[in-house]
């Protein structure tokens, strides 16, 4: 069995699993947006950062990729606004996102 950080007591879904299913989900994007000159892909920090990482990888279709922090929360509890922390660095109008 393999070594777990102490805070987890089992993995449930398994690297390999995950990192098929990612190459799944950009081979199906490849498909969707076969010919696009651009496609812009927005990751919502902090929680996507990885997956988007790897996602960007293994894709085929030109992209660049951009990141958005939002927040939710007050001092401890969901306030339930939503307030943009850091926005796209340009506009996604007329962008493939």
């Amino acid at each position: 069995m393999e070594d777990l950080h102490p805070d987890l007591e089992r993995i449930l879904i398994p690297a390999e699993v995950i990192q098929a299913r990612v190459c799944e989900l950009a081979a199906q994007i490849d498909r969707d947006y076969a010919g696009v000159e651009r496609l812009y892909l927005v990751g919502i920090l902090k929680g996507a950062f990885i997956f988007l990482a790897d996602l960007a990888r293994v894709l085929k279709t030109p992209h660049s990729v951009d990141f958005m922090a939002l927040s939710s929360y007050g001092k401890a509890t969901s306030s339930g606004a939503v307030r943009i922390l850091m926005d796209l660095r340009e506009p996604v109008e007329g962008q493939h996102v």
